[in-house]
């Protein structure tokens, strides 16, 4: 038989103290070391995107504020934004403010926390609007003060391709993110279901829409 024991919520917050103080420790031991790498190239960047920026840096002496970093938290998908910063921003911040260029998310929703995020990272750069997102209310919170990083459901190409619904889909997209600065990502496909013209006519339809 399971015993119920009350959530020592003190206890966790020891340990969540202790894995984010070890992570700045470790960023600082990295960036004394000179072990940072440019990432303002065609690197993976946060939950999909590249790092380009115009940013000119030192190569010779790096900086964890010169560079992009990440954080998510799709574990926290469905909780409430108070519990949300009690048990991951709160601790996420420490590491992730360190950066001079911040991601935050993957797959999870973010549509109550934008305010959040930004009031509690102000470098941030790239937000993560997944499939599970608002996209209406992911573009109005975002706007034009991070990149809109637009994630549509992968889906939609790996089990078959609804030309009609995916056009209406990214005008819809395209409508309401007119405001802001948005990239397209289409994330996590494992298959094409051996139509990899799917694939094209997917970003055909995205540059003739967003373009248009």
């Amino acid at each position: 038989m399971w015993k119920r024991f009350n959530d020592n919520t003190e206890m966790l917050a020891k340990v969540m103290e202790h894995m984010s103080d070890s992570k700045t420790r470790l960023l600082e031991r990295v960036q004394n070391k000179k072990l940072l790498y440019n990432n303002h190239s065609n690197v993976y960047t946060g939950s999909g995107g590249l790092g380009y920026t115009n940013h000119k840096l030192d190569e010779n002496n790096i900086k964890i504020s010169d560079l992009w970093g990440f954080a998510d938290s799709q574990e926290f998908s469905n909780v409430s934004p108070k519990m949300f910063y009690e048990f991951a921003l709160k601790y996420q911040k420490k590491g992730l403010n360190m950066f001079g260029y911040a991601c935050y998310g993957c797959c999870e929703p973010l549509d109550n926390k934008f305010d959040m995020i930004f009031r509690e990272i102000p470098k941030i750069r790239r937000l993560s609007v997944s499939p599970w997102s608002n996209v209406e209310i992911a573009a109005q919170n975002i706007g034009k003060r991070a990149i809109f990083s637009w994630k549509p459901n992968p889906a939609l190409i790996c089990t078959g391709f609804d030309e009609d619904y995916i056009q209406k889909m990214v005008s819809h997209t395209a409508e309401v993110t007119k405001n802001c600065v948005t990239e397209i990502i289409l994330k996590d496909i494992r298959t094409c279901s051996q139509t990899p013209e799917h694939l094209q006519k997917f970003a055909d339809i995205v540059n003739r829409t967003f373009k248009g």
